[in-house]
């Protein structure tokens, strides 16, 4: 990120303008400042001044000052290599009441972007206006985004007592250290690995996650700062591989060269933002070439780049391929089983999986492409095969917190319960953290249980997630785990309301007030949702199951049709719907409501059971 100016700017600003998206977007300059000339939210057109350039390839965005200390990010973007303007979102119009309009929350600045384009943001967010006093010590990213505090190295350095990191809040350590094993041709970790803390330092940014805090604590694990996503639909397809925009910390943390001590600055050269090497090079590093780049190894005649059949490539924003950082070896069987891409595909497109599947299994008769999945599990969501994935301690610690997050509530025995007892307690905090979203559904005593140990966690987001869990209990708590629960119930607060400028935020705090039996702080908390994200699902949903709480499924009744005039695509909103014209013996009316939501989402499964049932209960054949 850098303030828009002549040396900057790259796109062109000569009173062009520009169709897409269903609207025009005129690009100029005015009183010697660039401009963007746009449609509001309400349709009406007008000219916002350009604050800052993001980005610099494949595309340029530009920052537009909007009321209220907003910066908001038109998606008409600049094609860096092809010199054109071009919308992000393709041939798709968008319209003013769409959650991806340039004026919505999403394109927003400040709460959006600026955390990872800028060093010691401020987001200075105000609930009560509504409104942004957005503060940064550095456009871009600075030595201390990733180090922290520089004043005391400063002052080392003026003293001349400076020796290397001196002083820095963060020292990543020294360069990890590799020997190659000849008789394998990939290189082995000699040194102590040190992974960890600059692998989540990275992922502050390059993650699927939701910050909490400005206050960044350098050193810390990811999830005592922010809250990252896991693998599961529609992020990640079942394998593991990026689906969407999940960035590289997920994958990278699933793949065999994390497991072997690999850390991002083995392969990114992190002061200049390149690569260490070009091509099949960088790989080299590591990988014999000679055993590996020959066609004993991909059985391909011509040369075959490594990153095609181990990183295939996503295309996002239009025209941004983006590498994925799993490493996995190509599976064109999963593709079989589950439609799941494969790297091979890439280059065959008209070639049938099975076809591509058994080549591999012709070219690699012992390889692990023929052993089990855990993309097998998520795919068929069966409860004892997620079980065997979270408990298989060869599997990548997010692999199997994710399989802990898909078992959620889903208990049919003891020994599965004595099994999440004991992730719980794993060593690594992202399992405990995946294992929390499993006791979700379970009965109070087994959750007080399970779950009031981890309010001491030396983890954050594992702490507040036991107060979720907990604060429903609280009465049947010892007097100790009280003062324990409200301290971390504090700190849950504090999070969300951080994110109180997206209705995120406030639906949080809602389900958190609703959970407690605060029922009127929680329709405080949807309303207000409501008012900064009124395109958001989600709320009025929750809203009116908050008022099927209370008994009152007529006003539950106005809220949903309202929304589903507004998301008639919506399974949930069908199936909601529904249920509140069963409890008000409107039974036609909700077969009719179910019809309608089958009719416009064909492939939800759910709603066809429903159906079923409901004509069921009236007696009525098909």
């Amino acid at each position: 990120m850098r303030p828009a100016t002549e040396a900057t700017v790259g796109g062109d600003f000569g009173d062009v303008s520009v169709a897409a998206e269903g609207t025009q977007t005129r690009f100029l300059r005015s009183a010697g400042r660039f401009v963007v000339e746009a449609a509001d939210r309400d349709g009406v057109y007008r000219t916002f001044p350009v604050m800052s350039v993001i980005g610099t390839a494949p595309l340029e965005q530009y920052v537009l000052e909007y009321p209220g200390g907003r910066g908001q990010i038109p998606t008409v973007a600049w094609d860096v290599d092809s010199q054109r303007w071009f919308s992000i979102h393709g041939d798709e119009a968008i319209a003013p009441t769409d959650p991806l309009h340039w004026t919505g929350r999403l394109q927003n600045w400040n709460g959006q972007c600026a955390e990872c384009h800028a060093t010691n943001l401020k987001k200075g967010y105000s609930a009560a206006t509504d409104t942004y006093a957005t503060t940064y010590s550095e456009a871009g990213v600075g030595c201390e985004a990733c180090h922290g505090r520089g004043s005391r190295h400063v002052a080392h350095a003026r003293s001349g007592t400076l020796k290397s990191a001196t002083g820095l809040e963060i020292d990543f350590g020294k360069p990890a250290t590799w020997t190659m094993d000849t008789s394998r041709g990939i290189a082995r970790l000699q040194s102590t690995p040190n992974q960890y803390r600059q692998v989540d330092a990275c992922g502050r940014c390059h993650s699927r996650r939701t910050a909490q805090s400005d206050d960044y604590v350098h050193g810390r694990p990811l999830l005592d700062t922010h809250r990252p996503a896991l693998i599961e639909a529609p992020l990640y397809y079942p394998d593991g591989q990026i689906r969407d925009e999940v960035f590289e910390w997920g994958s990278f943390l699933q793949s065999r060269m994390y497991a072997a001590g690999v850390e991002c600055t083995d392969c990114h050269e992190p002061h200049s933002a390149v690569l260490k090497a070009t091509g099949d090079a960088l790989c080299a590093r590591c990988h014999t070439p000679t055993v590996f780049a020959v066609p004993a190894h991909h059985h391909h005649p011509e040369a075959v780049a490594c990153v095609d059949c181990h990183m295939p490539e996503t295309v996002y924003m239009a025209i941004d391929p983006r590498r994925d950082h799993g490493f996995h070896v190509p599976r064109p069987d999963l593709t079989v089983r589950h439609a799941i891409p494969n790297a091979c595909a890439a280059c065959h497109p008209t070639e049938p999986p099975t076809r591509l599947s058994a080549a591999i299994e012709r070219w690699y008769p012992e390889g692990r492409q023929r052993g089990p999945h855990f993309a097998d599990a998520f795919a068929d969501g069966d409860v004892n095969a997620l079980l065997a994935v979270a408990q298989d301690e060869s599997q990548a610690g997010i692999v199997r917190a994710s399989a802990w997050n898909a078992m959620r509530g889903r208990f049919d025995d003891s020994a599965q319960l004595d099994a999440l007892r004991e992730a719980l307690r794993d060593d690594d905090a992202l399992v405990r953290f995946g294992a929390l979203q499993a006791i979700d559904g379970l009965p109070g005593e087994l959750t007080l249980q399970m779950a009031a140990p981890l309010l001491n966690d030396s983890v954050k987001n594992v702490r507040i997630d036991a107060a979720r869990l907990v604060a429903p209990h609280e009465a049947r708590l010892p007097a100790e785990s009280r003062t324990s629960l409200r301290s971390v119930i504090d700190q849950l607060i504090a999070a969300e309301t951080y994110n109180t400028d997206r209705g995120s935020g406030h639906l949080n705090l809602g389900n958190f007030h609703a959970s407690v039996g605060d029922y009127a702080q929680a329709e405080r908390s949807y309303l207000a949702g409501l008012r900064v994200e009124p395109t958001s699902v989600a709320l009025p949903l929750n809203l009116a199951d908050l008022h099927r709480r209370l008994g009152d499924d007529a006003s539950a009744l106005t809220l949903l049709e309202a929304l589903r005039d507004r998301a008639p695509d919506e399974p949930v909103v069908a199936e909601a719907l529904a249920l509140t014209l069963v409890r008000l013996e409107r039974y036609d009316d909700a077969i009719a409501a179910l019809d309608e939501g089958i009719a416009n989402a064909p492939d939800a499964d759910r709603l066809k059971y429903l159906r079923k049932l409901a004509v069921q209960d009236r007696g009525v054949r098909d």
